[in-house]
């Protein structure tokens, strides 16, 4: 791995407009160029948007039309058009960016849409991570890998919001040799930013998975309401190192988070500080993890 280098995450106002928000990306990736940054991530589907239907109350998203419609016109495929723009600027920078958009596709010959992360370095597009954990809903399906890519900073792996929800995501992409992960996500919170529930949630995600996998994390999240969404998104992206320990987070404003950091070092000390506890994993006691989920009872729950 290299060693001082320089980590970027945006804290972007989407809209659902392709156009102004590849504005927004180009003014991200130059600024982060401007702060020598080698990867820059960006947020869960901020090329289109993020699907708009959720009722907080059903805790589902519901079918509409426009919705549909929308996601008909504006989908990309991976490699597309924008893949192709990104990994001119990434070539132009000597830079890694991933950012998220709605990817449409075939799939036993039928269309299909995902939430996709697209991986780009200086050489083009380097992968594709299609988002595996999420609520149903009418505009796209679910992956089923983890991807790690092997670049000049070292071994990147990908989630998406939800994804961090689960354990088993950032340990998936640590066990393949991931000592980064990046986060592309559209987190949203119900009250104000001080005060809410899910913001806490995402914060202690983002730390836990880093000091539990031992890897650098990088969250790049939404921030405020954009488009047709009545969610409120957190921001705060940040980037946190192998410790769990924080060290760049952009609050619940627009803007760019960055930090130099040595990656190797901030490597070395999570080891000093805690063991290569990894290595010492009992797999041959973990046979419940992969079984089909069973009904779990909760017993103060009427």
């Amino acid at each position: 791995m290299s060693r001082l280098t320089t980590l970027a995450a945006a804290s972007m106002h989407v809209e659902h407009d392709p156009a102004k928000n590849w504005a927004e990306y180009e003014r991200y990736v130059e600024e982060a160029a401007k702060a020598k940054a080698r990867l820059l991530a960006l947020p869960e589907t901020s090329l289109q948007g993020f699907i708009w239907t959720w009722e907080e109350d059903k805790k589902a998203f519901y079918d509409d039309p426009e919705q549909r419609r929308y996601y008909d016109e504006t989908a990309e495929t991976v490699p597309g058009p924008t893949t192709a723009k990104v990994a001119r600027l990434a070539k132009k920078h000597s830079m890694y960016i991933q950012f998220g958009l709605v990817e449409k596709t075939l799939v036993n010959g039928k269309k299909a849409k995902f939430n996709t992360a697209a991986f780009v370095g200086p050489e083009g597009l380097i992968g594709a991570y299609r988002k595996v954990h999420g609520a149903v809903n009418p505009v796209f399906g679910y992956g089923d890998t983890f991807n790690v890519y092997q670049t000049a900073l070292g071994k990147v792996g990908s989630v998406i919001c939800a994804d961090i929800v689960y354990a088993e995501s950032a340990r998936c992409v640590a066990l393949k040799g991931a000592e980064i992960v990046v986060n592309s996500t559209a987190w949203s919170i119900e009250e104000s930013p001080e005060k809410d529930y899910r913001g806490y949630k995402y914060e202690l995600l983002n730390r836990a998975h880093a000091i539990l996998n031992q890897v650098w994390f990088i969250s790049s999240n939404e921030v405020g309401k954009g488009g047709h969404s009545t969610s409120n998104c957190y921001g705060h992206s940040m980037i946190v190192d192998p410790a769990g320990r924080i060290v760049a987070d952009g609050g619940y404003r627009e803007g760019l988070v960055q930090v130099e950091v040595d990656l190797q070092k901030g490597m070395e000390e999570a080891v000093k500080l805690s063991g290569r506890f990894l290595k010492r994993r009992r797999v041959d006691a973990y046979g419940e993890i992969t079984k089909p989920t069973a009904p779990i009872a909760v017993s103060y729950v009427s």
